[in-house]
């Protein structure tokens, strides 16, 4: 009785294999990292989870599909690989935009500033929060003229909306007066975030 030979995956079966296995292994190292920083309760950060999960599926499936049909096989593993080319075009190009404008400087002496909201958790502000609040504290210290407009709405799993935390009378004084009033709401009225 002779043994069968085991059939070797297509190349582009192979290649689609090892970049969905590290793919999915480091969304998923990704999102462990980021709980520190972010804590449970961010549901974009289970993003990463979804994302690493999704391609260790894929990739079982990709072996499976195999055992049984090595043509199959190569049209999903080119499928894949047309799919996975087309979101790493994407997220480039997005990347690419967001970096180029992180070195933007803010035109100088404008009316107003926009402060994007960020996490607030019970103890205080995210640390992206916290850049947000320095960065445009930073640009009110140099630009005499300008007010700031705080928004940002309050998740589920936050205590107050994240312009309230940096309308706080602590954080106030720091702001000098020159949040107009309509920029945040007042006291009593809560904001959604919908």
């Amino acid at each position: 009785m002779t043994k069968k030979k085991k059939k070797k995956p297509a190349k582009i079966a192979r290649v689609v294999s090892w970049v969905l296995t590290i793919l999915g292994y480091c969304s998923l190292a990704y999102y462990v990292v980021l709980l520190p920083y972010l804590g449970f309760g961010v549901s974009f950060a289970l993003f990463w989870v979804a994302l690493g999960a999704g391609c260790l599926l894929l990739n079982w499936l990709l072996k499976r599909v195999g055992k049984k049909s090595r043509k199959r096989q190569k049209r999903l593993a080119r499928v894949l690989a047309v799919l996975m080319a087309a979101a790493l075009a994407l997220y480039v190009g997005v990347t690419g935009r967001v970096v180029a404008g992180s070195f933007s400087r803010p035109a100088p002496d404008a009316d107003y500033v926009l402060v994007l909201g960020a996490r607030v958790k019970d103890n205080g502000p995210s640390v992206l929060l916290l850049y947000r609040i320095k960065a445009a504290a930073e640009y009110l210290k140099a630009n005499e003229g300008a007010k700031a407009i705080l928004c940002g709405g309050q998740g589920d799993n936050e205590p107050m909306t994240e312009a309230q935390r940096r309308t706080s009378p602590s954080r106030r004084r720091s702001w000098r007066g020159r949040i107009p009033p309509w920029s945040s709401p007042p006291p009593g009225i809560t904001s959604t975030g919908r």
